[in-house]
C-alpha cells in the first residue's frame, strides 16, 4: 500500500521521534502498526470527505495526539500519495524551519512559465509569460503540501498556517512531486518507471 512508503520515509527520519497515522479505516491502522507507526485512534468518516480541508484533518489530529502523548515541539504533514518523497526531504525542511525560526515551512516549486490567477471574473498575471526565466523579476510557487508541511502545533489549533511565519521550500527532485491519487496517476507512474529503466540500461 502507498501508505507503508510514506511511513518508511518517516521512519527514517532523524528528527522525527513518533510517527502517527491518522486513518478512518481499519486497514489503515493495520497497515500503520505493520510498518512500525502508531495509530491510537479512528478518525471520523465526516473528516474524509472531499469538501474538508487538510487543515481540519491537522487539527482533530493534533487533538487526538495531544491527548495521548503531550504537546508536539513540531507537527510534520505527509500525505500517502507521494510515494517518491527523497529521504532526506522531511529531515532538510525540519532542519530549515528551525535554522529560520518559522512557524511553517511548505515544499515548493518554482515556476516560469505562463501563469495567471483566476478569480472569478479576474484574470492577474504572476508570471511574466514571454520573458527568458534568468530574467524573470518573479516566478510562481506551486506548493506540494502532502509532499512535506512542516509546522509549529500553535498554527494548527488557531488556523494559522499560511500566514505570520511561513517559508517555502524549493524542492528540486522533478519526481518528488508525481502524485498518485488515482488511475491516470498510475498511468503517470508507470511512464517515467518505465523511462527510468530504458536510461538505465
Amino acid at each position: 500500500p502507498l501508505l507503508s512508503y510514506t511511513i518508511e520515509s518517516a521512519n527514517k527520519s532523524k528528527l522525527i521521534s513518533r510517527v502517527v497515522v491518522s486513518s478512518d479505516s481499519a486497514e489503515g491502522v493495520d497497515v500503520a502498526l505493520k510498518n512500525g507507526a502508531s495509530a491510537p485512534f479512528l478518525r471520523p468518516p465526516t473528516l474524509s470527505e472531499d469538501y474538508i480541508s487538510n487543515s481540519e484533518v491537522l487539527r482533530y489530529t493534533l487533538s487526538q495526539v495531544e491527548a495521548e502523548h503531550g504537546i508536539p515541539d513540531i507537527v510534520v504533514y505527509m500525505d500517502e500519495t507521494y510515494p517518491l518523497r527523497p529521504t532526506e526531504l522531511i529531515d532538510d525542511m525540519i532542519q530549515n524551519l528551525l535554522d529560520r525560526g518559522l512557524d511553517t515551512l511548505v515544499a515548493t516549486k518554482k515556476e516560469y512559465r505562463g501563469m495567471w490567477l483566476s478569480d472569478k471574473d479576474q484574470i492577474k498575471e504572476i508570471t511574466q509569460s514571454f520573458t527568458p526565466s534568468n530574467y524573470q523579476e518573479r516566478c510562481g510557487l506551486i506548493g506540494f503540501i502532502g509532499l512535506g508541511l512542516v509546522t509549529r502545533p500553535m498554527p494548527i489549533r488557531n488556523g494559522t498556517l499560511f500566514q505570520n511565519s511561513m517559508g517555502f521550500y524549493e524542492v528540486e527532485n522533478p519526481l518528488a512531486v508525481l502524485q498518485y491519487k488515482n488511475a491516470n496517476h498510475r498511468k503517470n507512474f508507470e511512464t517515467v518507471l518505465e523511462a527510468l529503466l530504458e536510461s538505465r540500461e
